[in-house]
């Protein structure tokens, strides 16, 4: 049974997911890489698992533009990438059918809080910019998501994401009394619902992984659009170890 069928707010973000999909996919791919993915990049030497092969995961790759810009770049041997909507899988492999002719990456449509296909401790580097961490609005889909990337993290793997901090105001924000967890809001312009993380709860969440750094930012890049999405101190960018 789908994790995310339960509950009628996880549904609904859903449909409003594979919507935004959809409707993109009408324009060109889009390619632009992200503040978050070249940060990233820059931050290889956070993952120390001496792996003779190195695994990246991808938790909401969307049309692919991230895992692009890490495969063109180096960054690792192998890659997957997951997406629970099955124009962004369909997309993500026109973008990188050449990879995924040569074996490097694997696209899967599945839910990250999902069972997974992969076995414990199998991924030296796991990312999420803005997609799953962002827009689980029930804490039981949460927990199980957070526990699913400590499970699958090698020891000395790094886990970086990019995730709406709750220490932020901004305008593109509406407060709905219907939503009774702390955190939970809705965006103006497709009323979908956002979590905003304290830095408590991502310790929480992540209890089983040490934070390496945890910064605020204002800048990010959407998926939807190629166009630099603005929140003055808006966003958590973390990255979170695996004690070796």
């Amino acid at each position: 049974m789908d994790i995310f069928a339960s509950n009628k707010r996880s549904q609904q973000n859903k449909s409003k997911w594979e919507a935004l999909h959809k409707k993109s996919a009408d324009e060109s791919v889009r390619t632009t890489p992200s503040y978050a993915i070249k940060r990233i990049y820059e931050s290889l030497e956070l993952i120390q698992t001496q792996s003779i092969t190195v695994n990246t995961l991808e938790i909401g790759c969307g049309f692919g533009r991230n895992l692009h810009y890490l495969i063109t770049h180096g960054f690792s041997d192998n890659y997957v990438g997951i997406d629970q909507t099955d124009i962004a899988i369909s997309k993500s492999k026109e973008l990188l059918s050449d990879y995924q002719q040569k074996g490097i990456v694997q696209l899967i449509k599945a839910n990250a809080a999902g069972d997974l296909p992969f076995p414990d401790a199998h991924f030296d580097c796991i990312f999420d910019i803005m997609s799953a961490i962002t827009f689980i609005p029930d804490e039981a889909v949460r927990v199980a998501y957070f526990n699913n990337v400590v499970r699958l993290l090698k020891p000395g793997g790094a886990y970086f994401f990019l995730a709406v901090s709750s220490q932020a105001v901004f305008n593109d924000k509406v407060v709905d009394a219907t939503l009774d967890e702390p955190g939970l809001f809705k965006r103006k312009f497709d009323n979908m619902i956002e979590k905003a993380y304290s830095e408590e709860e991502l310790k929480r969440y992540l209890a089983g992984l040490s934070a390496c750094c945890l910064d605020v930012v204002s800048e990010h890049t959407r998926a939807f659009g190629d166009e630099k999405f603005e929140r003055e101190n808006g966003f958590w960018f973390g990255c979170f170890t695996k004690e070796i």
